[in-house]
């Protein structure tokens, strides 16, 4: 077996610290594991033409964030005995992940290797911005002494606001840290984290457009995904406070390279710090090196020496599952069986129903409208420690999404404890009222014979769902103008839906009216009319003039 890793040059420094493992001379302290097994491996430092002339006979493909080799979809399309693709690290931007998936090769990153590193350093970028330390700095270098010059730009981080863009592990933890300084934290996320979250973390919901127009410094921890790529672009930086400070430690496509120069040059931002650029290595010439009010550095907070242990050894633990035909650690992957299946490249699940809902702005469109609601939360966030509802919050919500997705649905939003999910009903509602009703079906079986056996070993409760579906014609809303505001469905159906859930019984499906007539009659046979729906039902057919039917699972 060939295994290609792609790794920075660690020079003279390697010789003399073996903790340096992310470093080509060092490679990850794999060398001797793999060769003693009797496999090739071939480490680089060249991310271009040796990388090509390597590729085509790889089967492992060792990568990293810190010195990325971009592996295109044309570069794929050239190793036809690929299989697995490791990020030494977190982030697998650089990776064509459809391109992966198309071709059935699996993608892999060591998850929650980097939270500590990049957290603390977003901390330290924050403090030397607010209290102007590389102008104060620059002057004992300059053999300069003028106090004035430096006070003046130099400001407590007490009672101050901070924006978190990109609410996950780092910005979990980012918020965490920032307790200490007494400081008031807005964030923005999709989807939006539960009410349990945002108690523990001491963090507000607010919209893009509001976070930037309030905060005073403001830090990115998003994934790089198409809807990101770009987002702070001109109007966004010029739309922030004048004299607030961005920090970015998520990826340097994000943010646009030319506007942030402006953006400085004209004061409008009073600095700008990070560790991350496009491309990487930052030519010498990248304009971010000489703009004014920068606290830049080389893309290394995700790679401290503690953090290079941990992505090593979940290569190694990585590497060693694939040779015995084992899976590699769930929380590992991010294309897997021909799916992007990560939760932190959310774009695979809510992106996926953003980007269909845009094409159908402000028209009425025909669909199947799910809702998927976890039973008895309320009583878990009164009774459960925190950290304990998060975990079954993010498992429940994961599931849930993967489940639709694998039957052709789009994830609309997150809503608390609910998943809500649709189904285009396009030439043949049959058809789709069917992969509905099944995909319900699917989700109760996850979690009757999935989750819960897991559950129950951790002294979790058991989980119940209860799931409404009904279909009809919506509108398709965009609150905002810019590119990331959010697009949702108003209508009669999603209210109907909303209110069939709510008289749900655990573990059971109800659907309207409309689907029921548009079942199989072999499928309706699983239903029966729910004869009381109680004194407020006033949902009314709008064909017939009767109230509107509802029929639940047997």
């Amino acid at each position: 077996m060939k295994i290609l890793a792609i790794l920075y040059p660690g020079g003279e420094i390697a010789k003399n610290n073996p903790g340096l493992l992310g470093c080509a001379e060092n490679a990850l302290g794999l060398r001797d594991f793999l060769e003693k097994k009797g496999h090739e491996f071939v480490v680089l430092t060249d991310k271009e033409h040796k990388l090509d002339e390597h590729l085509s006979t790889t089967e492992i493909l060792i990568t990293t964030p810190f010195w990325p080799a971009y592996i295109t979809k044309e570069r794929i399309s050239k190793a036809p005995m690929l299989r697995l693709i490791l990020t030494a690290g977190v982030g697998s931007d650089h990776v064509d992940l459809q391109a992966a998936a198309e071709r059935g090769i699996t993608v892999a990153e060591i998850t929650g290797s980097n939270v500590v590193g990049v957290a603390e350093q977003i901390v330290m970028h924050i403090l030397a911005l607010v209290r102007n330390y590389m102008p104060a700095y620059k002057q004992v270098l300059d053999g300069r002494w003028d106090i004035a010059e430096i006070a003046a730009y130099s400001h407590d981080l007490e009672d101050k606001v901070v924006g978190i863009i990109g609410a996950g592990r780092i910005g979990q933890r980012v918020c965490e840290l920032l307790k200490a300084f007494d400081v008031k934290i807005l964030y923005y996320n999709l989807p939006r984290l539960t009410t349990a979250e945002e108690f523990v973390f001491g963090i507000r919901y607010t919209p893009l457009q509001q976070l930037v127009e309030q905060s005073d410094v403001i830090s990115i921890t998003t994934p790089l995904t198409p809807e990101t790529e770009g987002l702070f672009n001109h109007d966004l930086l010029f739309s922030m406070k004048k004299g607030s400070y961005l920090v970015n430690c998520a990826r340097g496509k994000i943010v646009d390279t030319s506007a942030l120069v402006e953006a400085l040059e004209k004061g409008h931002l009073a600095g700008y710090a990070g560790d991350v650029w496009f491309p990487e290595p930052a030519p010498i010439d990248h304009p971010w090196r000489h703009m004014p009010n920068h606290a830049m550095v080389p893309h290394y907070s995700g790679t401290t020496l503690e953090a290079q242990s941990r992505y090593a050894e979940g290569v190694k633990r990585s590497l060693t599952r694939y040779m015995r035909a084992l899976p590699i650690q769930a929380e590992f992957l991010i294309v897997d069986n021909g799916k992007v299946v990560s939760p932190s490249y959310s774009y695979a699940f809510f992106f996926r129903g953003q980007d269909f809902l845009r094409k159908q702005v402000s028209s009425k469109i025909s669909l199947v409208i799910m809702f998927v609601d976890l039973v008895g939360s309320t009583k878990m966030s009164m009774t459960l420690p925190a950290d304990k509802l998060v975990t079954i919050i993010r498992a429940f919500s994961h599931e849930m999404s993967s489940v639709v997705e694998s039957y052709d649905g789009f994830v609309l939003k997150y809503v608390g404890d609910a998943v809500q999910a649709f189904f285009p009903s396009g030439f043949n509602k049959y058809l789709t009222c069917d992969k509905a009703i099944r995909c319900a079906e699917s989700m109760i079986t996850v979690v009757t014979t999935g989750l819960n056996p897991i559950s129950s070993k951790y002294d979790y409760p058991a989980l119940k769902l209860k799931i409404g579906i009904d279909e009809g014609e919506n509108v398709v809303v965009q609150y905002g103008y810019d590119r990331s505001s959010q697009i949702d469905i108003l209508g009669y159906t999603i209210n109907v839906t909303a209110k069939i859930t709510s008289i749900t019984g655990p573990n059971k499906i109800s659907v309207g009216e409309n689907v029921y007539k548009l079942l199989h009659l072999n499928t309706q046979e699983r239903f029966e009319l729910v004869s009381n729906l109680g004194d407020d039902w006033k949902y009314v057919a709008p064909d017939m003039g009767e109230i509107y039917k509802v029929y639940t699972s047997k």
